[in-house]
């Protein structure tokens, strides 16, 4: 949400903001050349089991097989042990009885071979196993489609951070994981797209852009696709902001003849004015509880307000003789971190103070402009953007401005960055 003022006032602003001197080129400054456009719009079974387990079948077939054979040999030892009474027994009968017994002895065999062949069938039976295995090449299909159909939510676990770059040439808006890894370019069009705004579920991003030829609001996925323009006009709608509940965007837009803050609900419908006055109000921040922190220049220089979501309860929170710019509200509302000029050294730091105004605090000090901070979704770390290293970059420190590491490391600019609400 750090862009541009308007098309004139909103360059002035933005210079301040993102160039750490007033000729540095910052992202404000930047976001400031042409307004940027906001858009209005304030991702059998038995069978089966049986041929699975065959072989205990055919086991236990040969056990019985082997039993039974077992008990046919002990069967003929233990007749072989009782001839000698039955041949002490004088009687010609004694001779067939004998061979009858034989013969008992060899179908007995042969009669129990059916049993075994018959279990031969059942191994037969192994088809409807292999029938089942296609339902389980089915399973992978049926796991890959929630994963396509989640628009963020397989990456929700992951804290992301967008920004927007000149790297190729153009500014457009790219993503990166929190500890400045896995950098990807989200945007690609020939034209501008600036100030990045994440949706509060971190699914969407809103941003503004000058590629219809006038500077307009956009939203998009996280990952770039379903790209649409939310606000369409000949004037200049730039640094859209999401509500708490995602149903609306605010945004700077000088439609009225100055630059003015309105909101829009997400579908592009119902724009409304918000605030009315003859001087430039810009860079809306909306807070977790509905507030809307903006910039406005009532006495000339550029001072940070507070505001109810429809415009009402306008409160100042600033006051002082050097520019405070790019509000960016704490997850809890309880503080609001902005870019000053106010240490007067001649460039921008970071500043944050309590959510009325009082308690203001310095984080950075250097002799390069900081500025455009915003907070990690637990409110324990500040982003923002320097030239400590010759051009502007991507850092990040504690929220008491200690620990500070640089994310970015390119020649290019890079500036604007936000945290994603929903890690």
């Amino acid at each position: 949400m750090r862009g541009l003022l308007t098309t004139a006032a909103t360059v002035a602003i933005t210079l301040l903001a993102c160039s750490g001197a007033p000729d540095g080129a910052s992202r404000e400054a930047t976001s400031v050349g042409p307004a940027e456009t906001v858009v209005p719009t304030t991702r059998g079974p038995t069978g089966t089991v049986e041929g699975a387990e065959e072989p205990r079948p055919e086991e236990s077939a040969e056990v019985d097989r082997e039993s039974e054979i077992a008990d046919v040999s002990a069967g003929t030892e233990a007749e072989q042990v009782t001839d000698p009474p039955i041949e002490d027994v004088p009687t010609a009968d004694q001779g067939p009885s004998v061979e009858d017994a034989e013969t008992r002895k060899e179908v007995a065999p042969a009669e129990e071979s059916p049993p075994v062949e018959e279990a031969q069938p059942l191994q037969e039976e192994s088809p409807p196993v292999e029938e089942a295995e296609p339902l389980q090449e089915e399973s992978p299909a049926e796991e890959v489609q929630p994963t396509e159909t989640t628009p963020a939510g397989a990456d929700d676990a992951v804290e992301h951070i967008a920004f927007y770059s000149f790297r190729d040439g153009d500014y457009e808006v790219f993503v990166m994981d929190a500890d400045g890894t896995g950098e990807y370019q989200v945007t690609f069009d020939p034209h501008d797209d600036w100030a990045p705004d994440w949706s509060p579920h971190g699914t969407r991003i809103a941003f503004h852009s000058d590629r219809d030829g006038d500077w307009n609001v956009y939203v998009m996925d996280a990952n770039g696709s379903n790209l649409r323009r939310l606000t369409s006009s000949p004037y200049d709608d730039t640094e859209p902001s999401w509500s708490p509940d995602g149903a609306s965007i605010a945004f700077s837009s000088d439609r009225d003849g100055d630059l003015e803050i309105f909101a829009i609900t997400v579908d592009g419908a119902n724009a409304r004015q918000l605030t009315r006055n003859d001087h430039h109000d810009g860079t809306p921040d909306w807070s977790s509880d509905g507030r809307i922190a903006f910039v406005s220049a009532p006495d000339g220089d550029l001072q940070i307000f507070a505001m109810n979501a429809d415009g009402s309860d306008v409160v100042q929170l600033t006051d002082h003789d050097a520019a405070d710019l790019t509000p960016s509200w704490s997850p809890d509302g309880a503080s609001i971190a902005f870019t000053s000029y106010r240490d007067g050294e001649g460039d921008s730091e970071v500043f944050v103070m309590d959510a009325d105004g009082s308690k203001v605090r310095q984080l950075t000090d250097n002799t390069h402009g900081d500025g455009t901070p915003g907070w990690s979704p637990d409110g324990s770390r500040i982003l923002f953007n320097s030239s400590r290293d010759g051009d502007r970059e991507v850092f990040v420190m504690d929220a008491d401005g200690s620990n500070v590491r640089q994310l970015t490391r390119n020649n290019h600019a890079d500036s604007s960055p936000e945290w994603s609400a929903g890690g």
